[in-house]
């Protein structure tokens, strides 16, 4: 009777097991002893009809089984990486299949990533959302410093995976600029961020400090790490009685020493105001 099955093998074997002891087998046309495995036999991608034909002792009557295997594959290979805007990448060694890392202008916020897988069938995820084979991903956000975006191409078979992680670092403003309409200069009364956490108990840059804050008690913090994750969030920040410390506000747990990404939202008067950045958490 006909049968089937998946695997993710270049070659299988089958043993056939007869309940007459008199009846001979052939396998793919190859005789096989019953109750004994047949000869590995090669695996295309895709079906493979495996046919295994029981003679009885008699020499006449025969009974004909098939067994259709469909082979997966494992290719989670990219045939093309394209960034938009274009940029040169530099290979690098890392943790993932392919590391990279790239430097774009303070002028580009926003990259789209275009993965092309190598099999038809393989699945691709950036920064963990979907993207088909071909087409361009969402727009993702590049904060000031360092974003790290990963690829990850999964084959068919539902096992094999290959990561391809880029590191993008965006360059500050340049020193000197002029100020547009929507942006100000430095003032005595704006804000000013310190980038430098080191929570080490020596009295230096032990806690998150935005100078100013306190000017502005109707403000939002948001700390995040470069995967994208909340670590950290506060209503009514003010470098007092709410501070990060390398604390997570969500579970407690110190953080890794590392790069961080902050958002800040705040109200000046009846406009609602907006800073970004990073800041560098050392112990």
């Amino acid at each position: 009777m006909p049968q089937a099955a998946t695997v993710g093998t270049p070659t299988i074997k089958v043993t056939p097991a007869t309940s007459d002891a008199d009846a001979t087998v052939k396998v793919n046309g190859v005789a096989v002893a019953s109750g004994t495995a047949s000869a590995s036999l090669p695996l295309v991608m895709g079906a493979n009809v495996i046919t295994t034909v029981v003679t009885a002792s008699d020499g006449t009557t025969t009974k004909t089984y098939t067994l259709t295997v469909t082979r997966v594959s494992n290719n989670a290979l990219l045939t093309n990486l394209k960034l938009s805007p274009a940029t040169t990448v530099t290979l690098v060694s890392g943790p993932d299949y392919r590391d990279y890392t790239t430097t774009v202008p303070n002028s580009e916020s926003t990259v789209t990533i275009t993965p092309t897988t190598q099999d038809a069938t393989a699945t691709v995820k950036v920064n963990g959302v979907t993207v088909a084979s071909g087409t361009a991903s969402g727009a993702i956000a590049l904060n000031v410093g360092t974003t790290v975006v990963n690829t990850v191409v999964t084959a068919q078979d539902g096992v094999t995976t290959k990561t391809y992680s880029i590191t993008f670092t965006r360059t500050g403003p340049i020193a000197g600029m002029k100020y547009n309409q929507q942006e100000s200069p430095i003032t005595a009364n704006s804000l000013t961020v310190h980038q430098n956490v080191s929570p080490n108990g020596d009295g230096n840059s032990d806690v998150f400090v935005i100078d100013g804050i306190t000017a502005y008690p109707e403000n939002k913090l948001q700390i995040m790490s470069r995967s994208g994750a909340l670590v950290y969030e506060a209503k009514g920040y003010d470098n007092d009685t709410k501070v990060f410390d390398g604390h997570s506000s969500t579970d407690g747990r110190l953080q890794q020493a590392g790069t961080y990404f902050y958002s800040l939202e705040y109200k000046d008067g009846n406009e609602i105001k907006y800073k970004t950045g990073f800041i560098v958490l050392k112990y």
